[in-house]
């Protein structure tokens, strides 16, 4: 960029300028993920929405400051991704796999794509049997590359192992005391989404296509109204 002269400097501003909206998009959907989810809690939206950027911002200076910590978060948690993916298959096979597939998808979705069996065969055994073998082989591979393995660095094994370890005791604590207790954490909305435990309650696609069929009126009637004419 430098022997480009005045204009390697204006295509590198533009190039970063790009890059930081870049981050911004993508960090809408997080805020808005993160919202959406105090919101269960019963938290009115723009307070949520407000919880979530100091949140996200509280998150982010420790990385900002020292980039140390950023190579940490990044290896712990991308590593982390199977344990998600885990975790998700567990899900489906804990509400039964061809009724995750009728209910949640096939019957629920309208106009989109279907799910078939051999996505039930792939959640109950195939993504399973890889997201295992995939550790093990991370593991060993951790291990056996790296003679540092147990010692305290930004990517050894064994600080991976920790960090999941604290999150997992705090996020199964957190669980336990809330079904122990019955505490309703969550604040519970009828107008919004259907019980999947409960499908017979779900509305046709007929009556949910029917509930959407509202009458629009033209420019051109609203322009010249009638007071006769409703409008909507």
């Amino acid at each position: 960029m430098a022997k480009l002269g005045i204009f390697g400097r204006v295509l590198c501003g533009f190039f970063f300028l790009c890059l930081s909206f870049a981050g911004i998009t993508s960090m809408i959907s997080y805020i808005e993920l993160t919202a959406r989810t105090i919101q269960d809690f019963g938290v009115k939206r723009n307070y949520a929405t407000i919880a979530s950027l100091i949140v996200t911002f509280l998150v982010g200076v420790p990385s900002a400051i020292d980039l140390r910590i950023l190579t940490n978060q990044d290896f712990v948690w991308g590593f982390a991704l199977m344990i998600s993916g885990l975790c998700y298959c567990y899900l489906v096979v804990r509400y039964k796999p061809l009724r995750y597939r009728r209910v949640i998808v096939n019957d629920f979705g309208i106009g989109d794509m279907k799910l078939h069996i051999p996505w039930v065969v792939a959640m109950c055994a195939i993504v399973p049997l890889e997201a295992v073998g995939l550790i093990a082989w991370w593991t060993y591979e951790s291990i056996s590359t790296n003679p540092d393995w147990y010692k305290f660095t930004a990517e050894s094994y064994i600080v991976i192992i920790m960090e999941w370890i604290i999150v997992f005791i705090l996020l199964g604590g957190m669980n336990l005391i809330v079904y122990f207790c019955k505490i309703a954490v969550f604040e519970k909305n009828v107008d919004i989404g259907y019980d999947p435990y409960h499908p017979e309650l779900i509305p046709s696609r007929e009556d949910w296509l029917t509930s959407r069929e509202i009458p629009i009126v033209s420019q051109e009637c609203i322009l010249d109204s009638d007071p006769q004419i409703p409008m909507y």
